[in-house]
């Protein structure tokens, strides 16, 4: 064989080898065992009204669409989901005429608890998820503070049925 052949032959083998090793560690939980989950309602440890609501709404339908644990009631669950939001910021950021905001800073932390429902003992704790943005209801792309906070929601959704079935980007604390 010639050498250029070789390592060809050599790039597909460990293409191969990568590709197998990442299909198994994708297709594992954190947790073993860990078919069954259960939500509890978040709490809301801001002065923000309705944030604890829109963000159930959001982690449910992205467990939903996820579709790797199905959802139950507590007594029936593997493990239990608990968390909180610990902050809500809104910092002005431009200011326009007559020291009129234009633009805000967003930031909204969350606390995650992953909690074995036999025993009731911790399992994984991720405290300071955050996601922020900027918006504007002046500035295209025009955007109200709601939809500003649904968008943010959103993202966090994403990272509470992240952080749960792959324990990933978080590190425990």
């Amino acid at each position: 064989m010639n050498i250029k052949l070789r390592a060809t032959v050599l790039l597909a083998v460990l293409l191969c080898v990568n590709l197998i090793i990442s299909c198994q560690i994708t297709g594992q939980h954190i947790i073993p065992d860990m078919n069954n989950v259960a939500l509890i309602p978040f709490e809301n440890n801001t002065a923000e009204p309705g944030l604890e609501g829109l963000l159930m709404n959001e982690v449910v339908d992205q467990f939903i669409a996820d579709g790797r644990l199905r959802l139950v009631e507590a007594d029936r669950s593997d493990v239990i989901v608990r968390g909180a939001i610990d902050t809500y910021k809104k910092i002005p950021l431009i200011f326009g005429e007559q020291d009129i905001v234009e633009q805000y800073r967003m930031r909204i932390e969350l606390s995650v608890s992953l909690i074995d429902s036999q025993t009731e003992q911790p399992l994984r704790q991720f405290s300071k998820i955050f996601r922020e943005t900027t918006y504007s209801s002046v500035i295209p792309p025009r955007e109200t503070e709601f939809q500003a906070q649904r968008r943010v929601l959103r993202q966090l959704s994403r990272d509470v049925l992240t952080s749960t079935v792959d324990g990933w980007p978080y590190l425990d604390d």
